[in-house]
């Protein structure tokens, strides 16, 4: 995995019938993509949460997948990863043979900061 566990850390909290699955999402704030991203006001770039939401599936099918298509992407809130907080990401699969349908959403308690709809081919 390219950003696993140097980048962000999770822990699966739930998981439905290889369906769905709840994961605990932290970001490592001491990470060197902050020292560009952005200078004295550190921000969780977009590119990071597509890749970590592609990790985080091809981890939990065990097996690699390529990135097909983003259909629908929201940027709805910054994440600033010196805020302590831990973040819930939430994925709901679709399956058909080596063709992967995916809803991403990252949120805490009372903020949504990241939506994606995407699909993806098993390899």
């Amino acid at each position: 995995m390219l950003l696993s566990s140097q980048f962000y850390n999770y822990q699966l909290i739930e998981q439905n019938d290889n369906q769905s699955y709840v994961l605990k999402l932290h970001f490592n704030a001491q990470h060197e993509i902050f020292i560009g991203h952005f200078p004295n006001n550190p921000v969780v770039p977009g590119v990071t949460m597509v890749q970590l939401v592609k990790e985080v599936i091809s981890e939990v099918l065990q097996k690699p997948i390529h990135l097909e298509n983003i259909s629908l992407i929201k940027f709805l809130k910054v994440i600033d990863p010196r805020i302590d907080i831990d973040y819930t990401l939430i994925i709901s699969l679709q399956t058909n043979d080596s063709k992967i349908k995916c809803d991403a959403h990252i949120k805490d308690e009372s903020n949504s900061y990241f939506k994606m709809k995407s699909s993806y081919i098993a390899l």
